[in-house]
């Protein structure tokens, strides 16, 4: 036996070996997907195409190891290939581009041709590199089992080290690397780790002498020669049915693991985070069984009963297991409840999911991660053809991990569904279970009978006694609620919710649920659309654009969702409608919308695209007049490469010279420096945007080539047409001018606040993707940075709003007035949007114009402004009664500039000098103290931008404050350079 500092030296190459493959796996994924598309059909063939290369290695370099007494050299050999490889593989991304691209143009999605191209196209850049990682572990056993009744815990070691390192690997690659380094810097740290294992292994075989392979120890102790089989008589059938019980393992485990990222999924949130955690989970499972069975070999005459009750226990646990499934959600709210929402527990909230993940994969996971050392233990029928036998194992275990993964993905999941497909891997499971068992010699007849009714017998009580999931479960969204206090039990979580459409499909779980308020359709377990609160800005998404460009004649709409946006575009003279949705089922799941979307997909101009949106404008030459991007959540793992630079400029290439990008944003479960990537990204392409609001919760980037400059007139014209004026008129909208007052901000003001912002969210360096679930988790809200972005609140003289032109030849007529507050009253439902401050302004400026109007009366003594103007009116007549000291002059000062903030928007432009001229009159009636009254000119100037202004008065209050011997309170000026 060699020394134990080699040993372990191997071992902690191999687990570094372990952390960079799993890295390669997730980032070769993600490059695949940019170039894919992001559907479960894509990544299948990655996956695929992946996993064959290690069968390939595994195989091959299986059985050079056998005939290479060098096995050291040759391991190094392959460390350092596998770091050239994967250092060279962003290049080859490069190149497969240009070659995808030319294929996607001449053949349709899914078809035979291009899967074909796909799976040429990972096989040029993977096959070698997986295959040299594929061979690692046969070269490594071969080379350090050095007896027959070692050989079985040198393989259970190796396994498990490499699998632990695949667990650090994905924690790594999940929550740090990719987040800090990007994709490209990433691979290349993996390839280093890979290169420095290589380098060292060379130079621990030059420096240390030792021998390249290893003597294998007499066996005279078993009487057994190298040439006899393994164990007491394991015949030649034994081998080959543990052989294929192996491959048929692999097929379980990877139909085991897609299934439980799928159902998890809908419990833990679709997040990136998710994913690594579930994946964490599942190889921990792995690396946890081959520990064990690492420390507890048992003798070769065990070995093959043991791996049957292996194959068996999986089934039955998760018999047991399974109809607790849909108390999960129930489960993970309770347990993640009691945190409190900060950044600072965001890894305690990611640990909890862990765990979830561990209640339903740990039990079945270990005892799969048993398996393969024992299939290697009984496999190993010679010593000198060790590495062959191993390889082999190994090849067959990954061949079934492929076909697994094509069948589970492709076939069984959209066929079965996820819990009759765990269903379908339970009777394999226990299949095997009792075939093994009963070819073994050891256990006896009625032993024999015993085991296999009752693996029978669990299976037949399991179907005939336990219900099928409630599903409303999976549509709780629980990842989304930060309390568990509100809800007792599991039933509490659903109300009285009713599941109308619910399946399984290529690509996500699509459900609609009717709560008796309003329908709603959830894409895996995330509510997407809505009859209820979402519908304003579903409407909106079309009519915005549409109305500001009525021209427009050929529209794009990237995502399917309830299908209201598509309906309402179809309303306007459009002449073709293309929409790509990614899951055929959420075009099912529309006829459950047909009254609110207009029975849109029934319409001849409509043309429906199921594939990934990225590809299809990608591949069209079609012009656009108008794109409409309303995507999922950017959380939601894959969705940030519809917010990427690469996708906006894709968008941009796909438009005519004239066209609008309508990009949706939520302001929910955002936080502002999230947001502000998203705005940037946005701005790095499009040279002219607009921000506009679409309710409380939802804003709207329009970007263009030459800005916005709309035809009010026509624009007057398209929305008196019937339909759109009661489709606007359902959301108080009755009015252009009530419509142009959802601008937020203009083209300059909005570069100006991203200015300084350095990210931007690419394909290569996803940001997006790895922010975003944060901000989720502390259920944070966009506020204060669109709040400060908000023109509105100044003279519309003052920037590019298209508010400007509008009032210069319209001006605002007191209907325009009363059109705006219906409006700003439906707000109240929304729980108050960004324009919520236009309400004083407006009752303000229609209670002067109209006294009498009882219903103005009201809701001005209601408001906030009538008690100000009361309190105002009363200081007034007492300083005009004579009390000008300067307690009063300060109360009265103090007042207007409350006035001010209250009232200050594009509808009341006199409030500012109005204020202005109140304060420098209080200035006049005091000989002291009159710094303070400049103090407060400074600050009005300060908030309304009137930086010059404001620095004259701050200066004119410091002089004053030295005249009369008194210091100022702050740094003004630098108040006024930090604004």
């Amino acid at each position: 036996m060699p020394n134990r500092k080699l040993n372990l030296f191997l071992y902690t190459c191999f687990l570094l070996s372990g952390i960079a493959g799993l890295i390669y796996e997730v980032v070769w994924a993600k490059y695949l997907s940019i170039l894919f598309g992001n559907t479960t059909y894509a990544y299948t063939v990655v996956l695929a195409t992946f996993m064959g290369g290690l069968a390939i290695g595994s195989f091959s370099l299986g059985r050079l190891a056998d005939k290479i007494r060098d096995r050291l050299t040759l391991y190094a050999c392959a460390e350092i290939g596998i770091a050239v490889f994967c250092a060279f593989t962003p290049r080859l991304f490069a190149l497969a581009k240009v070659v995808y691209l030319a294929a996607a143009r001449n053949y349709a999605p899914n078809s035979p041709e291009l899967t074909l191209v796909m799976c040429g196209i990972g096989a040029s850049i993977m096959l070698l590199p997986t295959l040299l990682m594929g061979g690692t572990l046969p070269i490594l056993s071969t080379y350090m089992a050095t007896s027959q009744s070692s050989r079985g815990k040198t393989v259970a070691r190796l396994y498990y080290i490499n699998s632990l390192g695949a667990v650090l690997g994905t924690v790594l690659s999940g929550y740090y690397l990719i987040h800090q380094f990007g994709l490209g810097l990433t691979l290349i740290m993996a390839a280093f780790v890979n290169f420095l294992v290589g380098i060292a292994v060379v130079a621990v075989r030059m420096v240390c002498g030792r021998p390249a392979s290893r003597p294998w120890a007499d066996e005279g102790e078993t009487g057994r020669g190298p040439e006899a089989l393994p164990g007491e008589g394991y015949s030649r059938a034994v081998i080959t049915v543990s052989l294929g019980a192996i491959f048929v393992s692999g097929f379980v485990a990877m139909l085991y693991e897609l299934v439980w990222v799928r159902l998890l999924s809908l419990i833990l949130g679709s997040s990136t985070y998710s994913f690594s955690v579930m994946l964490a989970a599942f190889i921990s499972g792995i690396t946890l069984g081959s520990f064990l069975i690492s420390r507890f070999m048992p003798g070769e005459r065990g070995a093959f009963l043991l791996f049957g009750l292996c194959e068996a226990c999986v089934g039955l646990f998760l018999i047991v297991s399974i109809p607790f499934y849909e108390k999960l959600p129930f489960l993970f709210l309770k347990f993640s409840g009691i945190l409190s929402r900060k950044p600072e527990t965001f890894m305690l909230y990611e640990t909890i999911k862990l765990c979830v993940s561990f209640l339903v994969m740990l039990p079945p996971t270990l005892f799969l991660g048993m398996t393969l050392p024992l299939a290697s233990t009984i496999a190993s029928r010679k010593l000198e053809l060790f590495g062959r036998n191993i390889g082999s194992v190994f090849a067959l275990n990954t061949t079934g991990n492929i076909l697994g993964a094509l069948a589970t993905g492709l076939l069984l999941i959209p066929a079965l569904g996820l819990k009759q497909s765990l269903e379908l891997g339970i009777m394999i499971n226990l299949g095997l279970g009792v075939l093994i068992f009963c070819m073994d010699r050891s256990p006896s007849l009625k032993h024999k009978v015993v085991f296999s009714l009752l693996c029978c017998t669990a299976f037949a009580g399991y179907t005939i006694l336990i219900p099928d999931w409630n599903k409303a479960q999976f549509t709780t969204q629980v990842f989304r609620r930060g309390r568990s206090a509100d809800y007792s039990s599991p039933d509490s979580l659903i109300g009285n919710r009713k599941i109308l459409y619910y399946r399984d499909g290529l690509n996500a779980s699509v459900a609609v649920a009717d709560t008796g308020e309003q329908l709603t359709l959830f894409v895996n377990g995330k509510a997407d659309a809505s009859t209820g609160g979402d519908m304003l800005t579903q409407v909106f998404l079309a009519e915005l654009p549409l109305v500001l460009h009525p021209s427009a004649r050929d529209i794009m709409v990237i995502g399917l969702g309830s299908g209201v946006t598509c309906g309402t575009a179809l309303q306007f003279p459009v002449r073709s409608l293309d929409v790509v949705e990614l899951s055929p089922e959420v075009a099912e799941a529309n006829a459950y919308f047909s009254l609110e979307n207009h029975n849109a997909l029934k319409d001849p101009r409509l043309r429906l695209s199921i594939e990934d949106a990225r590809t299809f404008i990608q591949r069209t030459d079609k012009k656009y007049d108008l794109i409409i991007s309303e995507p999922s959540n950017p959380w939601m793992s894959g969705v940030g490469d519809l917010f990427s630079v690469e996708h906006f400029s894709d968008c941009l290439r796909a438009l005519n010279r004239d066209g609008i990008m309508a990009q949706w944003v939520h302001a929910y479960e955002m936080d502002d420096e999230t947001f502000k990537i998203i705005v940037k990204t946005f701005c790095s392409v499009f040279p002219d945007v607009t921000l506009w609001e679409l309710r409380g919760n939802d804003v709207l980037l329009m970007g263009t080539r030459k800005g916005l400059n709309p035809d009010f007139a026509e624009s007057e014209k398209i929305m008196a047409s019937p339909e759109i004026r009661e489709s606007l008129a359902r959301f108080t909208v009755n009015d252009l001018f009530t419509l142009l007052s959802l601008q937020i901000a203009s083209r300059a003001n909005i570069r100006d606040s991203v200015q300084s912002e350095y990210l931007v969210n690419s394909d290569y360096f996803p940001v997006l993707e790895y922010r975003a679930p944060r901000a989720l988790y502390t259920n944070s809200f966009v506020r204060s940075y669109v709040e400060n972005l908000d023109e509105r609140k100044f003279s519309a003289e003052k920037y590019d709003l298209l508010l400007k032109p509008y009032l210069r030849s319209h001006g605002i007529t007191p209907d325009n007035l009363k059109s705006l507050f219906s409006h700003l009253k439906g707000e109240k439902e929304w729980k108050g949007g960004f324009q919520a401050y236009l309400s004083s302004p407006v009752i303000d400026t229609l209670h002067r114009q109209m006294p009498d109007d009882r219903e103005l009366l009201l809701a001005y003594l209601v408001s906030s402004v009538a008690p100000l103007q009361e309190n105002i009116l009363e200081v007034e007549r007492l300083v005009r009664a004579g009390n000008t000291d300067f307690e009063f002059l300060e109360l009265y000062a103090s007042l207007q500039i409350k006035r001010y903030f209250l009232l200050r928007s594009f509808l009341t432009p006199e409030v500012y000098p109005d204020t202005i001229e109140r304060l420098k009159l209080c200035a006049s009636m005091t000989e002291k103290k009159k710094a303070k009254f400049y103090n407060f000119m400074g600050k009005v100037c300060l908030h309304d931008r009137d930086y010059q202004k404001s620095i004259e008065y701050y200066r004119k209050s410091r002089e004053l404050l030295k005249s009369e011997g008194g210091s100022t309170e702050a740094n003004q000026e630098s108040a006024v350079n930090s604004e």
